[in-house]
This record gives structure tokens, C-alpha cells and sequence, in this order.
């Protein structure tokens, strides 16, 4: 996935169907690790049913590679590892992140961060 752009995150509703949403992401150690709007709907998914599932994708989210079971962890905002993850995210998509964060600055978007395990 490391060359890949985008991950398609696949998270489960109620009702057992599951929901796809191409992400940005950035692998850090053994886990990967996203940012997001922390009342987006993934977040709430993620929240109940913390099985996810990922595969590489483009960045309209049509699958690249072969999907991969993980378990989703809601980080909390004062985690030391965020400003990182921060930094990687921010070397690996530069002025189209910084464009993206300087809107939701303005909008006062409340920003959620996700860790992904790969499970064996």
C-alpha cells in the first residue's frame, strides 16, 4: 500500500453492509493512520464496530490491490504520536493537505485521527 496515493477504508453499518471511502493515509511504525472530520460518519462506524477493512484504491475509490482485514482505533486528541503522524501526512501530500487544512481551520472542523492494525 506504501505506493499508493489513497486507501480505500471499508467500514460496517448497523445492518452489517459495509461502506467505502477512499482515504488519505500515511504508514507510521506498523500501523497506518488517517485524518479526518471527527463527525463524519466513518468516525461513528468506527466507533461501534472497530473491524475495518482496507484495500489500495485510487483516489475516486476504485480498488488496486487486494483487500486487508485491520481494527480501527479512534485516537485521543492529545496522543503524542498525532503530531508525527501529522508531520508524515504532511510530507507525503504537501500543498494539497496544507490547502485542505487551512479550509477546515477556517470552517473550525473538528478533526478525528484513526489507527489502523493490520490483523494477521
Amino acid at each position: 500500500m506504501r505506493v499508493h496515493e489513497h486507501i480505500s477504508l471499508m467500514t460496517r453499518r448497523h445492518n452489517g453492509s459495509w461502506v467505502a471511502t477512499p482515504v488519505w493515509f500515511v504508514i507510521y511504525g506498523q500501523c497506518l493512520y488517517l485524518r479526518t472530520i471527527r463527525k463524519s460518519h466513518k468516525v461513528w462506524r468506527i466507533r461501534n464496530y472497530p473491524g475495518v477493512m482496507l484495500a489500495p484504491c485510487d483516489e475516486h475509490g476504485k480498488l488496486c490491490g487486494d483487500r486487508h482485514q485491520a481494527r480501527a482505533r479512534l485516537m485521543d486528541a492529545g496522543e503524542p504520536l498525532i503530531a508525527p503522524v501529522e508531520d508524515a501526512m504532511q510530507a507525503r501530500y504537501g500543498e494539497r493537505r496544507t490547502q485542505m487544512t487551512e479550509m477546515m481551520a477556517r470552517q473550525g472542523t473538528e478533526l478525528a485521527y484513526v489507527e489502523l492494525s493490520p490483523l494477521p
